[in-house]
């Protein structure tokens, strides 16, 4: 009698397992999160951290590779917040998306940076004109501009970097976006002597733009 009991209990046991829903089961992990990070102007925005939140749990950190890209594969379904962040954790705002990732949905969200703060300071960009003594204009003028000290690190840059245009035909120059800082700009054009300028980008309250202007002199090779 005993005997058969149990195997009653059994049985059920089984069969109300059996007849539970999947989703109390196991958890539906086989969504898949990618997407690109670009800054204000459309370049990739590389090495930057990306907080993937579902149901506002942080489920995934990951960063975004040379290109912009990142991805994260085996996450639950629910509401999904993904939040960018620099890697020193300096925010970067608008910085975060909101979508929804299904059971086994392969979603992809695309992030664009806008021009923002960086700790409270204003992307800022330099232009300016390039010209000979006289006052004409010079095209095709390589201008370079290179870190020197950053404002919001408080320390030398462990690794110079350095970006590089060329004047149009009105001998004007616009260089990207940068956080405030000292730079080292200088411009170059073959038969004219180098001038080179250093440029301190404060935080400004309005300020987006930094102008500053090049007198190229004719080399003398006589």
């Amino acid at each position: 009698m005993r005997i058969e009991k149990s195997r009653f209990l059994y049985l059920f046991c089984i069969i109300f397992l059996l007849s539970l829903p999947s989703g109390l089961s196991s958890p539906q992990t086989d969504g898949q999160l990618r997407g690109r990070v670009v800054d204000p102007f459309g370049r990739p925005a590389a090495d930057f951290e990306v907080h993937i939140f579902i149901e506002n749990s942080l489920i995934r950190k990951t960063f975004t590779d040379a290109q912009g890209n990142y991805e994260a594969k085996d996450l639950p379904t629910g509401k999904c917040t993904v939040t960018v962040l620099y890697k020193q954790e300096r925010l970067l705002y608008p910085t975060e998306k909101k979508c929804f990732l299904g059971k086994g949905e392969d979603k992809l969200l695309d992030i664009g940076l806008a021009a923002g703060t960086i700790m409270n300071m204003p992307w800022l960009q330099i232009t300016g004109t390039v010209t000979q003594p006289n006052g004409t204009t010079l095209s095709d003028v390589t201008v370079t501009l290179s870190n020197v000290f950053t404002l919001n690190t408080g320390r030398d840059n462990e690794s110079m970097e350095s970006t590089s245009i060329r004047t149009d035909k009105t001998g004007h120059f616009k260089i990207g976006t940068f956080s405030p800082g000292q730079y080292l700009v200088y411009a170059m054009k073959p038969g004219f002597i180098v001038d080179v300028q250093v440029v301190v980008l404060q935080a400004r309250e309005g300020e987006t733009e930094k102008q500053i202007n090049f007198i190229l002199r004719p080399l003398n090779l006589k």
